[in-house]
């Protein structure tokens, strides 16, 4: 067949050969295999998904869901580097920090934020952390050690980030509620997850957090196009299955 078969990039219908009818734009997207995977998936345990079954055969060559090789069912998920946070972080219990005292009282402590969201430092006592950024945490300690001491200097930075519980919903290989580092994005929580089923949409994946939801589009985030949000306690994905191939008026 002269042209590749191409469905559910949001703007694309299905292209066939020059005579042949579009149907409805859908969301998933299909290209022709190649001969060694034509082979590896007829080797799979899983057999094609329906979607897969009814392009191919229209098209009459065999096509393939494309978006879901990043997702490995053993995939560690590091932590987002903290090194990359900015001042705007806002501090939780379990947030470790590196506060640096440079002055009359020098020191380097290392202090984790506690269940009450506060942290001890020597010299200073029990200062509040937790709800703070990291700017506004470091300008609270500063403004105490210029009240108790004399010329010290202070720096703080985020070492360790705090685990947070979240809930995956939907057709992914491990629902359920899984801890991931603060400000992990939805992809690497999709991998912890086990990743994404073939059976499950990657464009309409929901974000849900106080009562309010966001579509994200994870095909975007694979292929590096869209905006990975970062997940916070409590927030909710839902993977919803890929819509059924679209009726289609025979040739």
């Amino acid at each position: 067949m002269a042209a590749l078969l191409v469905a559910a990039l949001p703007f694309l219908g299905v292209t066939a050969d020059a005579g042949a009818l579009e149907p409805p734009v859908t969301e998933t997207v299909l290209l022709p295999m190649a001969a060694d995977s034509v082979q590896a998936m007829a080797d799979r345990a899983a057999p094609p998904t329906p979607v897969e079954t009814f392009y191919s055969d229209r098209a009459g060559m065999p096509l393939a869901l494309i978006g879901y090789g990043p997702f490995g069912g053993d995939a560690a998920v590091p932590p987002p580097p903290p090194g990359r946070l900015s001042d705007g972080y806002r501090l939780g219990p379990g947030d470790g920090l590196t506060v640096v005292l440079d002055g009359n009282l020098s020191g380097v402590h290392a202090v984790t934020v506690d269940p009450s969201g506060t942290v001890a430092l020597p010299g200073l006592g029990v200062l509040p952390a937790a709800g703070l950024t990291v700017a506004e945490f470091r300008d609270a300690v500063q403004a105490e050690a210029t009240a108790r001491l004399v010329r010290t200097r202070v720096h703080a930075t985020v070492t360790d980030l705090r685990q947070v519980a979240i809930l995956v919903a939907g057709a992914v290989a491990r629902p359920g509620r899984h801890a991931v580092a603060a400000r992990t994005g939805i992809l690497d929580a999709l991998i912890a997850a086990g990743g994404v089923d073939r059976t499950g949409s990657l464009r309409q994946v929901r974000l849900i957090r106080d009562g309010e939801s966001l579509v994200v589009d994870v095909f975007a985030l694979v292929d590096g196009t869209g905006e990975d949000p970062p997940l916070d306690q409590g927030d909710r994905i839902v993977v919803p299955p890929l819509a059924p191939p679209p009726p289609w008026p025979a040739p």
